[in-house]
């Protein structure tokens, strides 16, 4: 369904595939030249053989810098990183915050209150180890934990989780804690909001784990 002759590749539209790509490229043409703003639609050369198609690429943008897609939203937000000299003092990063369920654990199967020692450790062992990888899993999320609490101008940093996960903040926490994972971490949310489980849980600096009810329903239930 793409056909080569010379300098210049052509779609057999005669075919289902050759058609679906020369749809797929008119749209991505399209967006690229409403993004340059050059507009218009893919033009098809003069000697493009009959039930062809002819790629052709878009030209370079005349503007100084490329031209928004919208010109009508009321509000509007660009995402841009930039490097300034001294932003790690002035802006240290102080907390970092981890999801449970598939990101420190690879699959989640939680730890009940009268679980036997027997049934936690291998609860443990199916929710961080993993035989793709030499040594502990856990050792390794225990090294990074203890890497990561401190910045390298040696500024502390806090550890949390936010889980969306309806077994609650205390069931999240008896499973940390089964893996020795727990005391890397000052608190533990959890989503969606339950009335009948605390949906939080803090450590205190003491060792000592206290569960809360942070104010869920209040809030839209998302992450951000």
């Amino acid at each position: 369904w793409l056909k080569c002759v010379g300098s210049s590749a052509y779609f057999d539209v005669s075919s289902s595939a050759g058609r679906s790509f020369q749809l797929a490229w008119e749209a991505m043409l399209s967006g690229l030249r409403s993004f340059v703003g050059l507009g218009g639609s893919a033009p098809a050369a003069a000697d493009t053989p009959t039930g062809a198609w002819q790629m052709q690429a878009p030209t370079g943008s005349p503007l100084p810098s490329p031209k928004r897609t919208s010109e009508h939203s009321t509000l509007r937000s660009r995402c841009s990183e930039r490097n300034i000299s001294g932003d790690a003092q002035t802006h240290p990063v102080k907390l970092v915050v981890f999801d449970l369920d598939e990101t420190l654990t690879l699959v989640s199967y939680m730890v009940e209150e009268n679980d036997t020692p027997e049934v936690v450790r291998e609860l443990v062992k199916v929710n961080f180890e993993t035989p793709w990888v030499d040594g502990s899993r856990i050792a390794k999320l225990q090294d990074m934990f203890e890497d990561i609490k401190v910045g390298k101008d040696g500024e502390r940093r806090l550890l949390a989780i936010l889980s969306r996960n309806s077994n609650g903040a205390e069931a999240v926490l008896r499973l940390l804690q089964a893996a020795d994972l727990a005391s890397a971490f000052c608190v533990i949310w959890t989503m969606p909001y339950r009335q009948a489980v605390p949906n939080g849980a803090f450590q205190s600096a003491g060792g000592t784990w206290t569960c809360f009810r942070p104010p869920l329903a209040r809030v839209h239930d998302h992450k951000a």
